[in-house]
């Protein structure tokens, strides 16, 4: 059976608190409200890109312990490929905390867990799997080992990569003309490249150098101002769909799964790019990560 999309990356068990504003240092905010749910980068992504249409495998690791299980049987739902992920008898699954204010924006604390298990040599092991996908997506929320050597596994393929820099991490890889297309945010975007993004001028200028630095395409999300796409033909806005935000937590793993779909379907860039930008507004509107992430038709609905 082959998989067009195969995600290589990290699988959370996220539980959520909602509170009126960030407690300051020592402060307890009372009257929150909680829930569990399921997240971590990859796993977001993974979900993103089987809802949005795509066939996909996940290539992970979890605990072998009940939240491992959880997850599985959660990506599994998706109707994800889950054989690749392997349970770390050493490590729990990874765990993030998640505070989210009344403004809809998020303070994370994770951690990393069985993700931080995941080796070069299991990466190897599932290298035909790589080989035959037409796109791998990562991001930095695994051991930088195991993400050199998905880059060096597909050195010599045609598969296409999609690389979130998310999150920042300064052990992460060196960008590469080997990354099809690099997935950024400001934050990051300003990390990489030097230059501090607030306008669109300021977006089309990291872009442009984190594309000297060797990625074929940038794409720059830019929240509720959509996403800024360098690519070597040059480059372009898309605007966001407006909306009102309640969680901002997986809207950036929603863009690059829904992004990842289009693209191996065969939708030109632009137009996969906008059908990302929705599937992301779609997903600001609800809580919590995966519970979040919206279904193909929902994305064309609103598009």
């Amino acid at each position: 059976m082959e998989f067009p999309i195969t995600v290589v990356g990290s699988a959370n068990v996220d539980m959520i608190m909602q509170v009126e504003r960030f407690p300051a240092p020592g402060e307890t905010v009372s009257d929150g409200r909680f829930a569990q749910a399921f997240g971590g980068k990859g796993a977001n992504q993974a979900v993103a890109a089987a809802r949005a249409g795509g066939r996909v495998a996940f290539l992970g690791c979890v605990g072998s312990d009940a939240f491992g299980e959880a997850i599985l049987e959660n990506l599994q739902r998706d109707g994800i490929f889950t054989e690749p992920v392997v349970r770390s008898v050493s490590e729990p699954t990874g765990i993030a905390m998640i505070l989210i204010n009344q403004q809809g924006e998020n303070c994370i604390a994770a951690a990393p867990g069985a993700n931080n298990a995941l080796t070069p040599e299991h990466i190897e092991s599932y290298a035909a799997l790589l080989k035959s996908s037409r796109m791998v997506v990562t991001q930095a929320e695994i051991a930088c080992s195991a993400l050199e050597k998905t880059f060096e596994v597909l050195a010599d393929s045609e598969t296409a990569i999609l690389f979130n820099f998310a999150p920042i991490r300064k052990e992460a890889p060196k960008l590469s003309s080997r990354i099809t297309y690099l997935v950024v945010n400001e934050t990051e975007a300003a990390y990489l490249s030097g230059v501090q993004v607030g306008t669109l001028r300021e977006a089309e200028q990291a872009a442009q150098i984190l594309r000297r630095q060797g990625p074929q395409n940038v794409l720059l999300t830019l929240g509720a101002n959509g996403a800024w796409v360098a690519t070597p033909q040059g480059g372009f806005h898309v605007p966001a769909l407006p909306v009102q935000a309640i969680d901002t937590t997986a809207a950036g793993d929603v863009f690059c799964g829904a992004f990842a779909a289009a693209i191996t379907q065969g939708q030109p860039l632009k137009e996969a790019v906008r059908f990302a930008c929705a599937a992301a507004a779609l997903c600001v509107t609800r809580l919590g990560a995966q519970p979040s992430i919206p279904y193909r038709q929902e994305i064309e609905a609103m598009l």
